[in-house]
């Protein structure tokens, strides 16, 4: 195992939980092709074979990443969470900016986080859409289960798993215009990418036995 994967298994828990979700995109895990037979062989033709311990581990360091923009790393003294982006000399999460930028239309400062806050972004998910090229048909009708059932039919995620191989940066910043339409989409990559772990059983089992085998080497 390279020392890549090495650090991914280190830095991860023993056990995935669900971590908080804002209150427009709060739900459950949900089983892809749980109610799609076609689906649920998709899933199964995936599950530690395509989809191993080894990219389970990426897909959950790539959710954690999308999580922590989104809201902000915790404090661990104060247990209230800081955001990455610093706007008028406060930190802000992509959520709080979301907020509040109809108050600051044309600001400079908040274009230029934005076009920051999407760099750090496709800096995160380059492995995972490397790694999926492969399998890009197949994800695309999983991305499609999850979303429609979550009632986000609309979700930019569609467009943006639906393009041809090599084009998903264009279309990225071309629908991603302000920080509302940024959270928007993070917050249904993110679910995807929970459903797919929670919808992975056998893969979420080759993890924890790497992370296991991987501690066991390093003590």
């Amino acid at each position: 195992m390279n020392h890549f994967k090495i650090g991914i298994l280190l830095s991860l828990p023993l056990f995935y939980a669900p971590l908080e979700a804002s209150k427009e995109h709060s739900t459950k895990h949900i089983a892809l092709g749980e109610h799609n037979e076609n689906l649920k062989k998709t899933l199964e033709s995936l599950d530690g074979i395509i989809i191993n311990g080894d990219i389970f581990a990426i897909i959950f360091n790539v959710r954690n990443k999308i999580h922590a923009i989104l809201f902000g790393d915790r404090d661990k003294q104060t247990n209230r969470r800081i955001g990455h982006y610093v706007f008028k000399d406060k930190n802000y999460s992509i959520l709080e900016l979301a907020a509040i930028e109809s108050n600051y239309v044309g600001d400079a400062e908040l274009n230029l986080l934005l076009a920051q806050a999407k760099n750090d972004f496709e800096s995160m998910v380059g492995q995972f859409i490397e790694q999926a090229k492969g399998t890009k048909d197949m994800l695309e009708k999983l991305i499609k289960e999850s979303c429609y059932r979550r009632n986000r039919n609309n979700s930019i995620l569609l467009t943006w798993a639906g393009c041809r191989n090599g084009h998903e940066t264009v279309i990225f910043h071309t629908e991603v215009q302000s920080f509302k339409t940024f959270a928007e989409f993070c917050q249904d990559l993110e679910n995807y990418l929970m459903d797919l772990m929670y919808s992975c059983p056998i893969a979420r089992e080759q993890y924890k036995e790497n992370r296991d085998a991987t501690v066991a080497h390093n003590k």
